[in-house]
């Protein structure tokens, strides 16, 4: 799991950009990843990618996920995902890619609204336990980035021939979070970045599997948790390297 690189990820396609996929240069209208506007996709596209949600969703595994079942599910024809996407894994991963840049982007755009670490990290747990569909994204998010299947694969390799192209995902998060925390002086400027950020995403990871295992209990409830975590966290990076 790539939890270092804070690189922005992905691909970005400006009005009327060309979109290279595997080699071939296709024309496609819109903006496929602006951080702040709405995203504008052809038809055919969206409807692809809302099919691999919710196959995944449905428990699917993506590395069984056939064409024909996306395309059936888009109700389009198998040879037009061919016209958009050279193979199945580019169409997943990019499918992938396009789900976690909206999910994370809007939560971003609320983060850099809050005051205080403590209450962004209040705010991103309180979504988790509240928005069932972005929790399990991120949980997804962490699975298909520490597998080592052809989907994921494909997914890091687009990470990193895209990067700086503006899709926001999970450690953007953490560090419009983090770059808060410094600013207020919640997080110890002499910490390391890379420390920091596996302190938060590793707490975020253990509080979605704490909802998604349903370890919910009447001694500590989901509101007592997001204490005990924010608490933690504001402990573990306001100390001294010395200490």
């Amino acid at each position: 799991m790539m939890i270092g690189d804070r690189s922005d990820y992905g691909f970005c396609l400006r009005h009327i950009g060309t979109y290279t996929a595997g080699g071939y240069d296709r024309k496609v209208e819109g903006d496929m990843g602006s951080q702040t506007g709405e995203k504008k996709l052809p038809e055919k596209i969206k409807v692809m990618y809302k099919a691999v949600r919710e196959l995944i969703e449905e428990g699917a595994d993506i590395n069984r996920i056939k064409v024909s079942e996306i395309t059936q599910r888009a109700g389009i024809g198998k040879g037009t995902a061919y016209e958009y996407f050279p193979n199945k894994e580019e169409l997943i991963s990019s499918a992938l890619l396009y789900q976690m840049d909206e999910m994370y982007s809007q939560l971003g755009q609320q983060i850099a609204q809050k005051e205080s670490f403590e209450e962004s990290v209040h705010y991103v747990l309180s979504s988790m336990a509240e928005k069932i569909r972005q929790r399990d994204c991120f949980l997804r998010y962490v699975h298909i980035m520490s597998d080592n299947g052809p989907i994921s694969e494909k997914l890091q390799q687009q990470i990193k021939e895209k990067r700086g192209s503006g899709v926001y995902l999970a450690n953007d998060c953490i560090q419009r979070m983090v770059e808060i925390g410094r600013r207020t002086g919640e997080i110890n400027t002499e910490l390391p970045e890379e420390y920091i950020h596996m302190e938060v995403l590793s707490k975020m990871i253990g509080f979605a599997v704490y909802l998604a295992g349903e370890w919910e209990t009447e001694e500590c409830g989901r509101e007592k948790m997001k204490e005990l975590i924010c608490k933690s966290l504001k402990r573990e990076l306001a100390g001294s390297l010395n200490e």
